[in-house]
């Protein structure tokens, strides 16, 4: 019998061992992309458009210094340094350059980029960088290969016949990655995704994925059947960050890191080396490949979150409704069960951008669950905050345009400092929806200070949904201070922390700062929201949730998956 056992429990440590090793990846590159060190007086440092871009005196060597130090701690198998190394291409701005290089532990492979060619050469470049330059080779890391091709985007005949016979005479790789870039920052590709003597290649040689650096922030796209990775400069928008990817047997995994202790977003897609690739967007039911293979797994339930389309009846207006309508295209095809709304849903809390918000979201097909923000208050409430607070004084014509349709609201029952919210949304401010095991507790935090009575609502709804397996607080504002604006501590942001971590609340999900964000707290998921740039999409599992982000337009999404809570 002890036998049995011992045999028992060594074939199972053989299996974990097995999994283990099977999930272990063949190789992990940290990638950036220009760094755009310079030497120039900040005043001197213009652009294609003659702006000063003076930050990058400080932040690209700054960046670069942190850069260095997240990736000694990484220990990745090799660094890729592509795009600009220096925005002049002259000799000392490589040397500074070439001094952070340095101080990199691991292997690295660098390739210039247009703003490299100070004289229309890269000599410079050259005398500086050349025992490190990869540019048009092939490198082989841990059994992948690694294909570099700076020309691709500008002469891609040329380029594509020099790959294919790189490859050709290559061994058989177990990944396939290829490093990409353009002339210049704002010339447009002359690769098309139609073009067959490229596309051949990825397909005959197995390529996982294509990186093409940019000035700009990241975005996750498709050619043809391609993933596409764009990867900001670590100079301008993807500051002491880097892509991290890592190959597998079968897949390809992409994270922007900037803490590797905090959880992240994960862009990963099959290696065709063993994997069938994902289908051309055109031919998925979705037009979001990503989204497919999460649907296919069954989830209870799907849904979004979105938040701040500050509908304004003047500036940006058109932009605005763009963004919004473009948003909801996008959540009308994915049908999530709801679409949570984390406030800010007008801009001046006036009538006419009220009726905008209404006009436009009144054809999203999902449930709406809307919360107010600050915005949605304005000129109608005590605000904690001196910028809103000063709002009255500051642009009385709204102000008094405001207490007239609050006046007209009242006359109707809608009272208090959300009249205008509940008139046009038709929803209270604050309240609970439950779908099967699911529960939404909706909350207008609309300052940064929660009063007795949202207080109240919050402990009552808490203990209400309690044997829920699943339960997420729909927000406005921060709760936890990392990402500013938040709740302040003592005026009822210690408080809800203490009660989120008490019922072991899934998630918390807001808005307020216009960008994306994530942060693990006490086992409660933080998820930060945009001003309708992107949607968040969350797969509810009974035992774990899967956390989405999609940016609207782009046919692919990153997602990271966190156990319940209440398990």
């Amino acid at each position: 019998m002890v036998r049995s056992i011992t045999n028992v429990i060594a074939v199972l440590a053989t299996i974990v061992c097995t999994q283990a090793e099977a999930d272990e990846p063949i190789t992990t590159i940290a990638l950036v992309s220009n760094p755009y060190i310079t030497k120039l007086a900040p005043k001197e440092i213009i652009d294609e458009h003659g702006s000063v871009r003076d930050f990058l005196a400080k932040t690209g060597p700054e960046s670069f210094s942190r850069v260095v130090s997240l990736i000694n701690r990484l220990h990745p198998d090799a660094v890729v340094i592509q795009g600009s190394l220096t925005w002049t291409g002259l000799k000392q701005d490589f040397e500074a350059a070439r001094k952070f290089v340095d101080q990199i532990d691991v292997r690295v492979y660098t390739m210039p980029g247009h703003r490299d060619r100070s004289d229309g050469t890269l000599d410079a470049y050259q005398d500086v960088f050349g025992d490190l330059d990869s540019d048009l080779k092939l490198k082989s890391l841990n059994g992948s290969t690694l294909v570099f091709a700076s020309d691709l985007h500008g002469t891609p005949d040329k380029a594509s016949f020099r790959i294919r016979q790189q490859l050709s005479e290559a061994p058989k790789s177990k990944g396939v990655l290829l490093f990409a870039d353009r002339d210049g920052e704002f010339k447009p590709s002359n690769l098309k995704s139609d073009y067959a003597a490229f596309f051949s290649i990825v397909n005959d040689y197995k390529i996982g994925m294509r990186f093409d650096p940019t000035r700009y922030d990241y975005r996750v796209g498709m050619e043809n059947t391609l993933p596409i990775r764009k990867v900001g400069s670590l100079a301008w928008s993807q500051r002491g960050s880097v892509a991290l990817i890592k190959v597998y047997e079968d897949r390809i995994d992409v994270a922007q890191v900037s803490e590797p202790e905090e959880p992240v977003y994960v862009l990963s897609v099959p290696n065709p080396v063993t994997r069938p690739r994902l289908p051309r967007v055109e031919d998925d039911p979705y037009e979001c490949p990503s989204y497919t293979e999460d649907l296919a797994l069954k989830p209870d339930m799907t849904f979004a979150l979105i938040s701040d389309p500050q509908f304004d009846r003047r500036h940006n207006r058109d932009l605005l409704i763009k963004r919004a309508n473009d948003g909801i295209r996008e959540l009308n095809r994915f049908a999530p069960s709801v679409v949570c709304v984390a406030g800010d849903l007008v801009n001046n809390n006036l009538p006419e951008e009220w009726r905008l918000f209404q006009e436009h979201f009144e054809k999203l097909k999902p449930r709406l669950e809307p919360v107010a923000g600050n915005h949605d208050v304005l000129f109608n409430y005590d605000f904690v905050e001196p910028l809103y607070a000063s709002a009255v004084k500051e642009a009385p014509e709204y102000a008094k345009l405001v207490a007239d349709a609050v006046d007209k609201a009242s006359d109707e029952g809608f009272k208090g400092p959300t009249a205008l919210f509940e008139k046009f949304t038709g929803r209270k401010p604050d309240r609970t929806v439950v779908y099967g095991d699911t529960a939404f507790i909706l909350i207008s935090f609309m300052t940064q200070r929660a009063d007795d009575a949202q207080m109240k609502f919050l402990r009552t709804a808490l203990e209400h949904t309690k044997n829920k397996r699943h339960v997420f607080v729909v927000a406005h504002y921060p709760a936890i201070p990392d990402f500013g604006y938040s709740l302040q501590p003592q005026l009822g942001g210690d408080e809800v922390l203490s009660l989120l971590s008490q019922y072991r609340v899934t998630g918390y999900l807001f808005g307020h700062r216009h960008f994306n964000g994530f942060r693990m707290h006490d086992r409660t998921a933080h998820v930060l929201s945009d001003n309708m740039l992107s949607i968040h999409l969350f797969h509810v599992f009974p035992d774990e949730i899967t956390i989405a982000r999609k940016y609207i337009g782009y046919p692919l999404y990153e997602r990271l998956t966190i156990p319940s809570t209440r398990n």
